[in-house]
């Protein structure tokens, strides 16, 4: 049970963002059940339906718990004090933050993730981290809303079939 008080007793990270009434936050123990409802309600767009739902329970806990076994971390957003989405973030290498996020289908299109992506990568790039973000082609809203952060096209994962995109701290004026 240590462990459990250590995790719940420690300094969480809670980040303000450009809208006043989101936050994005580390997930509690608490958020278990509210996690587990996103995540059923959203669980197709989430994981492509490869998370049944009898599975989502076990990814629930361990996203409210912060003990993804790949070392990702959760945070999630929160919309006047409910939960609207999340953002995992994992470190790919020890300067390099992965992150990939979501928003609740009835809460899309208004913002909120573009408030909530952006603080996290304004704090990890605060921090020295550099930002990169893996996403599928035909995910054209995704790349539109971290093209607008600042992030931009790095390469193609072959192995993943996705895009990776990487956030540019200090943009050029290059008209590359």
């Amino acid at each position: 049970m240590s462990s459990d008080t250590s995790i719940a007793e420690r300094n969480r990270l809670s980040l303000p963002t450009e809208m006043p009434n989101v936050i994005v936050r580390e997930y509690t123990p608490d958020d278990i059940e509210e996690v587990m409802q996103l995540a059923l309600k959203n669980r197709d767009p989430l994981t492509n339906g490869r998370i049944q739902p009898a599975g989502i329970t076990d990814f629930a806990e361990r996203t409210a718990e912060n003990i993804q076994p790949d070392g990702t971390y959760g945070l999630g957003v929160w919309l006047d004090n409910k939960l609207v989405g999340g953002i995992n973030a994992g470190m790919d290498s020890k300067t390099e933050l992965e992150i990939s996020y979501y928003t609740d289908s009835d809460h899309a299109r208004q913002g909120i993730a573009k408030a909530a992506v952006g603080a996290v990568v304004d704090w990890a790039s605060h921090q020295g981290y550099d930002v990169i973000a893996h996403v599928t082609r035909d995910n054209v809203s995704s790349t539109q809303l971290l093209k607008k952060i600042g992030f931009a096209f790095s390469k193609f994962d072959y192995e993943q079939c996705d895009q990776v995109y990487r956030y540019d701290a200090k943009p050029t004026n290059s008209t590359k």
